[in-house]
C-alpha cells in the first residue's frame, strides 16, 4: 500500500470508530428504566377500605389493609344483602 491509500483507509477507520462511539452514546441516553419501576407503589395504603357492591347480589366490602414496603397484606370482608351471607378472607 502507498501512503495515500494508508492515510485513506486509517481516516475511513477512525470516522467508522466515532460514528459507532456516537451511536453508542446516543443509545445509551435514550435507555429508560424498566417498567416495572414505573408500577411500584409509592403510597401506603394502610388502613381500612370500605365500599358498597351494587351489581348483582349487592353488599358491603371492608378491606383492612398493612403495607410493609412494597409488600401488602390484610383481610377482606364481604357482606351479602340479599344473600344474607358473609365471606371473610386473607390477602
Amino acid at each position: 500500500m502507498c501512503d495515500g491509500t494508508k492515510g485513506r483507509y486509517a481516516r475511513r477507520t477512525m470516522m467508522a470508530w466515532l460514528v459507532i462511539g456516537f451511536l453508542m452514546l446516543t443509545a445509551a441516553g435514550c435507555a429508560r428504566p424498566d417498567w416495572i419501576e414505573q408500577t411500584l407503589v409509592t403510597v401506603d395504603v394502610t388502613g381500612v377500605w370500605r365500599g358498597t357492591i351494587t351489581r348483582m347480589v349487592g353488599g358491603s366490602i371492608v378491606l383492612t389493609l398493612q403495607q410493609s414496603d412494597p409488600k401488602v397484606t390484610g383481610k377482606i370482608t364481604i357482606d351479602q344483602f340479599s344473600g344474607g351471607g358473609r365471606i371473610d378472607g386473607d390477602i
